[in-house]
């Protein structure tokens, strides 16, 4: 079947579901990162299959995207006092888009007032480019200073004013004006280009100190929330003013109107000059007023400036000024200015194959039914399960063309099978009041009472089995509350049936190997149900009251202290009328202190209590301590859960929650809360169709086809959604993966930076999300020579990993693994085999003692044991690797003949040892002694192992660099 066509406008594409994000798997051939140990064992053996059918899966489910070339081109930008510089634009932007990259610009963002002129001619800044006659590849665009008007200068000001508060982090520690927090710099020592790279003192390497903080080191139970928002040692709070406000002097009188007065401006400098500053239509420049007397002639010597930074930087000794033109580097320009695309592209788009599942959405808390958008390759489902895939699929026409009994009876047949309310078509759709007790309804309702009994059974017999055996094949792997609520709502569970999945997994065989997930679950349960009792708590207390109550309800939720006590606050303020009966009272918000009266067992039993009426799960705990010890939980964990989930702010400190003798919250630890709103993101749908078709592109091999339609993407995504978002961090992170499998390094370093820096801004800065991408980063800082950066940004990802989730999770081994290897590359033994090891024991927990995953592992531990020259115990550990790829994939597999090969050299190395030792205890001094190859690792062989672990194995880089050349 050849795959249809279908034209489709610019700005018509109808959104097919959210993209995905590629993984080095989708991009190689499964097997080859099966033998990587990427993948397990049963995926190995569906690989060879997926192989022998590839070309007519291919064939029958291929996108086919046209791409029409609407070409951009690139222009020069010429500003006053800066060297020209090239721009990319599109013909569909508009002249605005063009101001606000300058706006953005490190170097033109303290201007305002401007125009762009082509050839002498201004141009209008509604004007789509591809209507500017003349304008053309390589033309100068001159950005040309305009007069000021009133208007203009109080914008000139507000937007300085904006450019100094950037520089001060308050307000995004306190997520003012959706400002947020980012701590990469501290790692990197700022931008990664020249510093952090591998230095050498004549063939040597120079001394990196790689000792990591003991609080992150395999074993340690110490968690310290302090480091969560560290601070860099050199960093100090930089003031470039001290005030900057509107003079008293304002607005001008009518003669100095005349003369282009606009307004005056009081300043105070760092140096504590007061001076006063007139905005003209010309520009800025210092008059003669002070604080009591009104002079608005210019000062002596006179300084006209058309910005203002330009005049405070003639008139400060301390030149700090000139930071103001990188201020807006770290938020925003960054994102905005560093890919401008080369052009806007229209596709066709043609998609065959492909079932969607229904979008089923319910609100009902007594009846659980909740589906989200899925697609399917394949019609995998028989019987009534088929009502799943149907929405709304009318067959009206098929009713009339069928027009004899038996072709009708067909139909009439297919509707009832799948529990159609209507007898002529797929009409399928679910009614979420349907259980509400006091509703009625004119129609008949037992049809639509099916229907959702059969979707419920579906989800509890298919969905949750299929979503427990993802999670035991690591192809879905949350590591908190969030991710697991996302996987689940993905495969279209909602969290309502929680309980059920951890009933799932307490009944599975390989309930060890789900570990991980029954412990998220139970947290993400405890934390659910104190979110819905914290609620209702809080509603009865009143607004002077709230940070005690608040630090009152996490002393029993968390505090091992007994007896908990709240403190009532103390009137600070003693009203003189405090007797007078008061009227008008608004309900609740008189003296309700109900609220002190919780104690840490009472919300415990409410906890249990909600566990079993909502979730209808049994939860074995009657104190956070029993909770903790039970389910193998973490304090701060379930601390970092409900912040989230209920919007407590609390000041970052060392809690003692173990203490028996105080409570570990007091109010002023309480430092605000916020409302958290759950909300639908609108979508950028044809952002979407580029992305999905470039990975689609990639996964065929068009690797420069696939970059291309990438970028086009997070062209689009800039314009739609600004400058920071979700997705243009997943455009981000694929493009540095894509950079980094055709070999440009810097590039994908370059790109992977920018991820991490929005990944922390949008998403949060211990979000499992930004620990991988601190991860991804960790890996392209090594392979372009930052051994150091590499190090620290790997220590940062096993810091937050250990407070997300603790050590026992399935990707601590790949983090200890990365670790270690770097460790080893920089002759670490000793530490490098504390992480390695530790990566060991995990992988042989969750995957498996024969996984081949565990087969790397013990190679790699083998190459360490190697390297301090302990042969025994690298012969020992490199052994059982063999073993397992004999067992798994045979003696004439390349894996299984490497291993060999190691083992004879080890073997080698071993017996040339002994030798040295014998002669030497026989001998002596005058032993005559062999020499002994002690080679430290070469960064080459340590990168292919970083490689191979990470999913980027040599044989993928080969083979796509191939398919790229082709």
């Amino acid at each position: 079947m050849q795959p249809q066509q279908i034209c489709v406008s610019d700005h018509s594409v109808r959104q097919m579901g959210p993209p995905q994000t590629i993984e080095s798997d989708d991009i190689a051939p499964a097997l080859t990162a099966v033998m990587n140990g990427v993948a397990g064992h049963d995926q190995a053996e569906e690989a060879d299959s997926k192989q022998d059918g590839s070309a007519d899966a291919e064939d029958a489910n291929e996108q086919e995207v046209i791409v029409i070339q609407d070409t951009g081109f690139t222009v020069k930008i010429q500003a006053p006092g800066t060297e020209p510089f090239d721009l990319q634009v599109s013909p569909q932007e508009m002249v605005q888009e063009i101001h606000q990259v300058l706006m953005d610009r490190e170097d033109t963002c303290h201007r305002t007032c401007f125009s762009l002129q082509l050839d002498g001619n201004v141009l209008d800044n509604f004007a789509e480019l591809k209507s500017i006659e003349g304008l053309q590849e390589g033309s100068l665009l001159k950005v040309v200073e305009e007069p000021y008007t009133v208007r203009e200068a109080r914008i000139h000001v507000r937007h300085i004013r904006d450019l100094l508060k950037s520089l001060d982090p308050s307000d995004a520690y306190n997520g003012v004006d959706c400002n947020s927090l980012s701590f990469l710099s501290v790692f990197t020592d700022g931008d990664l280009g020249d510093t952090g790279k591998r230095k050498k003192k004549g063939n040597e390497l120079e001394q990196i100190d790689c000792t990591p903080p003991e609080h992150i080191l395999p074993g340690s139970k110490e968690r310290p929330l302090v480091p969560l928002q560290p601070q860099n040692k050199d960093w100090k709070p930089m003031q470039c003013l001290k005030v900057l406000t509107m003079s008293g002097w304002n607005p001008p009188p009518g003669n100095r109107k005349m003369h282009g007065d606009l307004m005056y401006l009081y300043i105070v400098t760092v140096e504590d000059r007061h001076v006063s500053i007139t905005a003209s239509t010309r520009g800025f420049y210092l008059n003669q007023s002070t604080t009591y007397t009104f002079n608005p002639k210019p000062a002596n010597p006179s300084f006209l400036s058309h910005s203002l930074v330009e005049l405070l930087s003639q008139i400060s000794a301390e030149q700090q000024y000139a930071n103001l033109l990188f201020c807006k580097l770290a938020c925003k320009e960054i994102f905005c200015n560093y890919n401008k695309a080369a052009g806007f592209k229209k596709k066709l788009l043609a998609e065959t194959g492909s079932i969607y599942v229904l979008n089923l959405f319910c609100n009902s808390r007594r009846f659980k039914n909740c589906m989200f958008v899925q697609k399917k390759k394949k019609n995998c489902w028989g019987g009534k399960e088929i009502c799943i895939l149907l929405a709304r699929i009318h067959f009206d026409i098929l009713w009339n063309i069928f027009t004899d009994p038996k072709s009708r009876e067909v139909v009439l047949n297919a509707c009832k099978a799948v529990g159609s309310i209507s007898n002529t078509s797929f009409d399928i759709r679910f009614n979420p009041d349907i259980f509400s007790p006091g509703v009625r309804f004119p129609d008949d309702i037992q049809k639509q009472k099916q229907l959702l009994k059969d979707a419920a059974a579906f989800l509890v017999s298919c969905q949750i089995p299929s979503f427990v055996k993802d999670c035991l094949d690591h192809s879905s792997l949350p590591m908190d509350g969030a991710t697991m609520t996302e996987a689940l709502h993905q495969r279209g569970i909602n969290v309502r049936y929680l309980g059920n999945v951890l009933e799932f997994v307490d009944n599975m065989p390989a309930k060890a190997q789900l570990e991980h997930i029954y412990r998220i679950g139970i947290g993400e349960l405890i934390t659910r149900c104190a979110k819905h009792i914290f609620k209702t708590y809080l509603q009865g207390v009143e607004l002077s009251a709230l940070s005690a109550a608040v630090s009152h309800f996490l002393n029993c939720l968390l505090s091992s202290f007994p007896d908990a006590v709240a403190h009532l606050p103390v009137d600070e303020l003693v009203s003189r009328r405090k007797n007078r009966k008061r009227r008008n009272r608004v309900p609740g918000g008189g003296d309700n202190t109900a609220w002190a009266s919780l104690t840490p067992s009472e919300l415990w039993k409410n906890i249990n209590s909600e566990a079993q009426s909502y979730y209808h799960f049994s939860l074995q705990c009657e104190s956070v301590d029993q909770a903790v010890e039970k389910y193998g939980l973490q304090k701060i964990t379930l601390l970092r859960e409900i912040s989230i989930k209920t919007g407590v702010q609390i000041l970052i400190k060392e809690y003692n929650f173990d203490s028996r003798h105080k409570p570990a919250f007091t109010e002023e630890d309480i430092l605000n809360i916020f409302p958290v709103v759950k909300h639908v993101n609108p979508k950028a749908s044809d952002a979407f169709h580029f992305f999905q078709s470039g990975q689609a592109k990639v996964q065929q091999g068009f690797l420069k086809e696939g970059c291309e339609l990438i970028n086009e993407a997070l062209n689009l995504f800039n314009n739609v959604y600004g400058a920071m978002h979700v997705e243009i961090c997943a455009c981000l992170r694929l493009l540095a993966r894509l950079n980094y499998i055709m070999g440009d390094h810097p590039e994908a370093l370059s790109n992977q930076q920018k991820a991490v820096l929005m990944s922390e801004r949008v998403l949060g800065i211990e979000h499992p999300n930004t620990i991988q991408e601190y991860m991804h980063l960790a890996l392209y800082c090594f392979a372009n020579g930052h051994l150091s950066t590499a190090l620290k940004l790997l220590y940062r990802a096993r810091y937050l990993l250990l407070v997300v989730c603790g050590e026992d999770h399935p990707e601590m081994a790949l983090l200890d693994s990365n670790i270690g290897l770097v460790l080893h590359g920089v002759m670490e033994y000793d530490l490098s085999l504390r992480f390695l090891e530790n990566a060991l024991a995990i992988n042989s927990k969750y995957h498996g003692p024969r996984s081949l995953k565990v087969a790397l592992s013990h190679h790699l531990v083998a190459r360490v044991y190697e390297s301090k020259a302990e042969f025994r115990s690298a012969l020992q550990h490199e052994k059982e690797g063999y073993t397992i790829y004999k067992n798994q994939v045979g003696e004439a597999h390349e894996k299984t003949k490497e291993s060999s090969e190691y083992l004879k050299y080890l073997t080698q190395q071993a017996v040339a040892l002994q030798r040295t030792m014998n002669e030497i205890y026989k001998n002596g001094s005058n032993a005559s002694i062999m020499p002994l190859k002690f080679t430290a690792p070469s960064m080459a062989s340590v990168l292919e192992q970083l490689n191979i672990i990470n999913g980027y194995s040599a044989y993928v880089s080969y083979k796509l660099l191939q398919l790229k050349t082709k």
